[in-house]
C-alpha cells in the first residue's frame, strides 16, 4: 500500500511539473508575442542605409549611407557615423507603450493627419515610417502612427524627445575630423611667433627641448574639439571673423594629407565661442569657448616645465 501510495504521489508530481513547465512556456510565449507586437521598426541598425526626418512638414535631414553617412539634403555635407547610429540604434529599439485605437476613422483627433514628426528609414526591405502627433492629455506619451496604417499607438515623451534632433545633431561637428595617431608633423603659428615640430618614435621634437606631453595635449584638443555650431555653410567674408588674418593656426600632416585650422575672433554673445575654419570643410564653426585656452602665446610654452 505505501508503494502504491508513493507510485500516486510520484505520478501527481510529475502531473504538476509538466503542467507548470507547460504554463511557463504558454506566458513565456505570450509575453514574447507582446514584446514582438510593441516593436515599431522591424529592422537590425545595419540594415538600414537611408533615413528621413521631416518636422511639421519641412525636411531636418536626408541621410544616405554608402560606406560612410552623408547628409544630402538640405544641404550636402558630411555626417558623424556615431551620432548617426547612435540615432538608428535608439529608433529600432523603440516599444509602443499601447495600442490607442485599432482603427481610428479619424487620424486628425491624435495630430496624425499632419504630424509634428515623420521618420521614414529604408532598408533593403524598403521602407518604413513613423509619425509622430501630439502628446496624450496624460501618461507623458505621444501618439504615433506607422506608415499609413490606420493602428494609433502610444509612446514615451522620452522616445520622442531622442527622435526630434535638429540638422546640426547629424553633422560633422569636429572641423579637424582627423586620426591622431597618424599625425607625424605639427606647425604652430600665432602673433609674432611660429614653431615646427615633427613625430619621431613617439616622440615630438624640434628647435630646442620640447616636452611631447604638452603637445599631445594641445593637437588632441584641436582634433577632437567638436563645435557649438556651423555659422555658414560656406565662408563668405573671412573677415568678419577675424579668419582672414588668423589669431592662431594649427597644421598637421599625416598620412591623409597636411590639415589646418585656424581660430579667429571671440563670439561674445550667447552661444559664446571662437570662430574657426578648417581645410577639411568649407564652413566657418563657432567653436567653445575653452579652446582660448589652446591659443600658444609663443613656442616656449611647449618645453617642459622647471621645477
Amino acid at each position: 500500500m505505501r508503494l502504491k501510495g508513493t507510485l500516486i504521489s510520484l505520478i501527481i508530481l510529475g502531473f504538476l511539473v509538466g503542467l507548470y513547465i507547460y504554463e511557463e512556456k504558454k506566458d513565456r510565449e505570450k509575453r514574447q508575442r507582446k514584446e514582438e507586437e510593441q516593436v515599431i521598426f522591424k529592422a537590425k541598425p545595419e540594415e538600414v542605409f537611408e533615413l528621413e526626418i521631416k518636422k511639421q512638414g519641412n525636411l531636418v535631414v536626408h541621410l544616405k549611407k554608402e560606406s560612410n553617412w552623408e547628409v544630402i539634403a538640405p544641404v550636402t555635407a558630411k555626417a558623424n557615423n556615431y551620432d548617426v547610429e547612435r540615432y538608428i540604434k535608439h529608433m529600432v529599439a523603440l516599444r509602443s507603450e499601447r495600442i490607442v485605437e485599432e482603427d481610428t476613422k479619424d487620424l486628425a483627433t491624435y495630430g496624425l493627419s499632419s504630424p509634428f514628426l515623420s521618420i521614414v528609414v529604408t532598408t533593403k526591405q524598403g521602407k518604413k515610417g513613423l509619425n509622430i502627433g501630439n502628446m496624450a492629455p496624460v501618461g507623458y506619451t505621444y501618439y504615433a502612427q506607422m506608415g499609413d496604417e490606420r493602428k494609433v499607438l502610444s509612446i514615451g515623451d522620452n522616445d520622442v524627445k531622442e527622435l526630434d534632433r535638429p540638422l546640426f545633431y547629424f553633422r560633422e561637428k569636429r572641423p579637424m575630423d582627423i586620426d591622431p595617431k597618424g599625425i607625424t608633423k605639427a606647425r604652430f603659428r600665432g602673433e609674432g611667433f611660429e614653431c615646427s615640430l615633427e613625430k619621431k618614435e613617439g616622440i615630438w621634437k624640434g628647435e630646442g627641448e620640447i616636452d611631447s606631453d604638452k603637445v599631445e595635449m594641445l593637437v588632441g584638443r584641436l582634433v577632437w574639439a567638436e563645435s557649438l555650431e556651423i555659422v555658414e555653410e560656406r565662408a563668405s567674408d573671412l573677415r568678419r571673423y577675424k579668419l582672414d588674418n588668423p589669431r592662431f593656426v594649427l597644421e598637421l600632416e599625416s598620412q591623409e594629407g597636411v590639415h589646418q585650422i585656424a581660430l579667429g575672433a571671440t563670439k561674445e554673445d550667447e552661444p559664446k565661442g571662437i570662430y574657426a575654419v578648417s581645410t577639411r570643410h568649407p564652413h566657418v564653426f563657432l567653436m567653445p569657448l575653452w579652446l582660448s585656452s589652446s591659443i600658444l602665446k609663443g613656442c616656449h610654452e611647449l618645453r617642459p616645465t622647471k621645477s
